[in-house]
């Protein structure tokens, strides 16, 4: 809201907030793809902070299992926590992977995540920020996750420092 409040008065005098440039790192775009095959893997519609954290319980994603590894939680517990809290395998049709949208908390993710780098300093994004934005995004997995595993947000942060 203050933000917005921001650019429109900038807007007014002609003049344009500039932000740092975020780009995502390679391995947050594997897990993004990885998402959207999480998705259409349970029949979903959309891609949503489910499937994203669903990607860090995957074998073939070294670098997102490493983010796992740093809170000390078993995959298998991870996945099985996220597959509860989330819908259930649904009738989605069969839909190309890459047609696969993203829900609005999915993209609110995205941009949490965004701020995450930001908020450490960096200019990529990473799998850490990408799993603490996913978290911020949506309360049902955060509370899934933070009382299943016996975590605080904050504790989360400073363990994936």
């Amino acid at each position: 809201m203050l933000a917005r409040l921001i650019d429109t008065l900038l807007a007014r005098f002609g003049l344009h907030r500039r932000l740092p440039e975020i780009s995502y790192h390679e391995s947050v775009r594997r897990s993004l793809a990885l998402a959207r095959a999480e998705a259409a893997r349970l029949a979903h519609h959309s891609v949503s902070c489910g499937e994203i954290l669903l990607v860090f319980a995957r074998p073939d994603l070294p670098e997102a299992g490493a983010v796992l590894r740093a809170l000390d939680v078993d995959p298998v517990r991870w996945r099985a926590a996220i597959e509860e809290a989330g819908e259930p395998p649904g009738d989605g049709a069969a839909r190309a992977v890459e047609e696969l949208p993203y829900t609005s908390r999915a993209k609110r993710s995205l941009e949490h995540a965004m701020h995450e780098a930001m908020m450490a300093s960096r200019r990529d994004v990473t799998p850490r920020d990408l799993l603490l934005g996913a978290l911020a995004a949506d309360r049902r997995y955060r509370q899934a996750i933070l009382d299943g595993f016996g975590l605080t947000l904050q504790e989360l942060r400073a363990r994936l420092r």
